[in-house]
């Protein structure tokens, strides 16, 4: 139920979004909502399950997302929750926190 409901919420408020299945070895391990928009890509989610963190999947889709926004000339931007682990990731990777959206920071990354 919590999926269906969090599902819809991004169809309604992100649509022409990307969802994406991550596998891996053809096991799926993770899921991406990804918006192209003509400003800018936007991370809508990136969520992994537990066993599959800290192993460099997210690193590696992160990559590809950067690397992609380079060759479009675009900033990538996501909502990181203040407290999330992956806060870490995201700012190794380049991302800077540009707005305090309450229990959220608003990260850019730009080419």
């Amino acid at each position: 139920m919590q999926f269906g409901a969090q599902h819809q919420y991004y169809q309604d408020y992100y649509p022409d979004t990307d969802f994406l299945i991550i596998l891996l070895d053809e096991l799926p391990v993770g899921r991406l909502y990804l918006a192209r928009w003509p400003g800018e890509i936007r991370i809508v989610d990136l969520a992994l399950l537990p066993a599959h963190r800290k192993a460099g999947i997210g690193t590696r889709i992160l990559q590809d997302i950067l690397a992609e926004a380079t060759l479009a000339g675009k900033p990538v931007r996501i909502h990181v929750e203040k407290l999330s682990p992956a806060l870490r990731l995201y700012e190794r990777l380049g991302l800077t926190r540009i707005a305090d959206k309450g229990i959220y920071w608003f990260l850019e990354w730009a080419p």
